[in-house]
């Protein structure tokens, strides 16, 4: 299990003067052990399961690249985030980000079925924390994700494209062509997909 920023790609992205691009790739929440404070990923013996403890995103922790993007990633499979020791203080979770403090999270897809938190929390569809100062533009999420605080289910809030919530799109439609590439993925040189599944990275 994981320490205080855990995602399924990068544990937290930070470089306030540069320029970080998290761009083409996906998680299915089953990851590898890391016990350190900024982990890639949190770790569970469930499949396709992130747990971690008080940021957790989907792809990325936090973020915090004011010239940086997040773009054309998606995550899936379940997100739980059990506080940890730190009981006290903030806790952030999404299914894209936990918390994106500047840069900006475009054409990605939250697609996990469950987001959990043992503590009432910030907590939404594609990223926890929300804040203007980090735009989000076309993003989206399972329509029906469960989103449950402190053991009771909450209230989708924040639904848009545009929004910490994410437009709505079936797992079905998840898993087509045409949805991702109205959203700009490349299909000719970087993705590929079969029928019935969601895409996958063309060199693997």
């Amino acid at each position: 299990r994981g320490g205080f920023h855990q995602g399924g790609i990068v544990g937290r992205a930070y470089s306030p003067a540069g320029t970080i691009t998290i761009s083409d790739c996906y998680s299915i929440g089953r990851q590898s052990k890391n016990d350190g404070t900024d982990g890639g990923v949190g770790w569970d013996d469930a499949p396709n399961r992130i747990n971690g403890a008080t940021h957790i995103g989907g792809i990325v922790g936090i973020f915090d690249s004011p010239q940086g993007s997040v773009t054309n990633c998606y995550a899936a499979g379940t997100i739980s985030n059990f506080g940890g020791t730190n009981t006290i203080g903030a806790h952030y979770s999404g299914g894209i980000a936990s918390r994106v403090t500047s840069g900006s999270v475009s054409g990605c897809v939250a697609l996990q079925t469950s987001i959990a938190s043992v503590l009432e929390a910030s907590t939404h569809r594609v990223r926890g924390y929300v804040t203007a100062a980090a735009p989000l533009t076309n993003n989206y999420a399972n329509a029906e994700m469960a989103i449950t605080l402190a053991g009771v289910s909450a209230e989708i809030i924040g639904v848009g494209a545009d929004s910490d919530g994410g437009a709505d799109v079936t797992l079905t439609d998840a898993k087509t062509q045409t949805f991702y590439t109205g959203l700009g993925w490349d299909f000719n040189s970087t993705w590929t997909i079969k029928a019935g599944a969601y895409p996958t990275l063309k060199w693997e």
